[in-house]
């Protein structure tokens, strides 16, 4: 049999093997309780790939009622992600993944860049941020530019004050920026390097900003489907990553999520949130995505008097579990990373934070504050990483810069 004869029995067999039917309804994987069949394993997987196509002459979406879809900008080359200016300007990433050696190797990355070619995902990286302005305010860009190019891979986007940080596939890099702009011609100066590398699987890196501008989180996903290649390729990644952008430092925020994407703030809580993008070749029903709350790791304790509390990433509250009433401390809780939590022998609360040493009076609710200062006496620095009681009565307080002993009576 000739190579050529084959190769074609193999894609037949793919074709066949991807064109399986679901075993259940379109929203039976749909909700906070999906149905979830037993895996179904084959040497091809089941792959369902949509064809790439533009909406046929004089045709639009069918919308929601009460609304209407319109073409905002055609022709734009591989748009992968969106970021809105606060003047209405829309920035788009026109890119693809950067040049990867080592992830297009063996029969089943054949067949995979076959798959992604039919979903218009197979042509070169644009490596292009493209700036879009609706002039008067019908919903089509009458104004469209070159915003950014020549960067690597581009993907997630954020404006903090007058500098626009972008995610490459490598890297976190920024522009200075004025509002009103259309193009940015200055040479982009590197942040912070993020997990790249000649394999970089899932090469997309979301990016948000916090509250104050003084820390960036990026969305990196796993290097692999399932760690096929080993874990050591696996450092740092599945992950969403907390950068300090005056630091030029980065750490891992929280972990275990696959492939996190669609970083943003929930509104009224400012809660972190993002869409885990789950692994594949298990059938056409597993594994669902789904949309999870990020927290950087929630901090439990059980006080003398029974009740729960609970300090994670911008929470701090209790339940009382006679009552089955939650008590929240909205003043200690925007932009605050829980680290510690601890009860004295007074029954006084402590917690340690990315914004230093709190002291809660259970009974009052009274907030008492500890801070880095000039004076000596104070904490020696205002991350507060961990907090013991020793049979003294001695608070031990471990903080980024030092241990500090602090006496919970006299507040030194």
């Amino acid at each position: 049999m000739t190579r050529a004869k084959l190769l074609l029995i193999v894609a037949a067999g793919a074709v066949g093997a991807c064109a399986a039917t679901s075993p259940l309804p379109p929203d039976a994987g749909v909700g906070p309780n999906p149905a979830l069949p037993p895996p179904s394993h084959s040497w091809i997987p089941t792959v369902h790939v949509a064809s790439a196509s533009s909406w046929p002459a004089n045709a639009t979406p069918k919308a929601a009622e009460g609304l209407a879809v319109n073409a905002f900008v055609t022709g734009l080359d591989h748009p992968r992600w969106l970021h809105v200016l606060p003047n209405g300007d829309v920035l788009v990433a026109e890119t693809n993944a950067p040049p990867r050696p080592e992830e297009g190797k063996g029969i089943k990355a054949f067949f995979m860049k076959l798959f992604m070619k039919k979903a218009g995902a197979g042509v070169p990286s644009a490596n292009r941020i493209t700036l879009l302005r609706d002039v008067d305010g019908d919903g089509v860009a009458e104004v469209r530019s070159a915003f950014i190019e020549n960067i690597s891979s581009p993907f997630g986007m954020a404006l903090v004050g007058d500098t626009l940080f972008v995610a490459t596939a490598d890297s976190v890099v920024r522009f200075p920026y004025k509002t009103g702009d259309t193009r940015i011609t200055a040479a982009p100066l590197k942040v912070v390097d993020l997990p790249g590398g000649p394999r970089n699987h899932h090469w997309t890196k979301s990016l948000v900003a916090s509250r104050d501008g003084s820390k960036l989180y990026a969305g990196i996903g796993s290097n692999s489907n399932v760690a096929e290649h080993g874990m050591a390729e696996e450092t740092d990644r599945a992950a969403v990553a907390e950068i300090d952008v005056r630091a030029g430092t980065r750490r891992t925020f929280a972990s275990g999520i696959r492939n996190p994407v669609g970083l943003a703030w929930e509104p009224s809580s400012g809660r972190l949130w993002a869409v885990a993008n789950e692994r594949d070749e298990l059938g056409d029903d597993l594994v669902p995505d789904y949309v999870t709350r990020v927290r950087e790791g929630e901090k439990l304790l059980v006080d003398r008097k029974g009740r729960l509390w609970e300090a994670a990433w911008g929470s701090l509250c209790y339940l009382d579990t006679t009552t089955e009433r939650f008590t929240k401390f909205d003043s200690l809780s925007a932009n605050r990373t829980y680290h510690s939590i601890a009860e004295d022998r007074d029954g006084m609360i402590w917690v340690g934070s990315n914004l230093g040493l709190q002291r809660i009076e259970p009974a009052t609710g009274a907030v008492t504050s500890f801070v880095h200062s000039d004076d000596p006496s104070s904490v020696s620095d205002n991350r507060i990483n961990s907090i013991y009681q020793a049979q003294d009565g001695t608070l031990w307080i471990g903080t980024q810069n030092g241990l500090d002993r602090f006496d919970p009576r006299s507040n030194r």
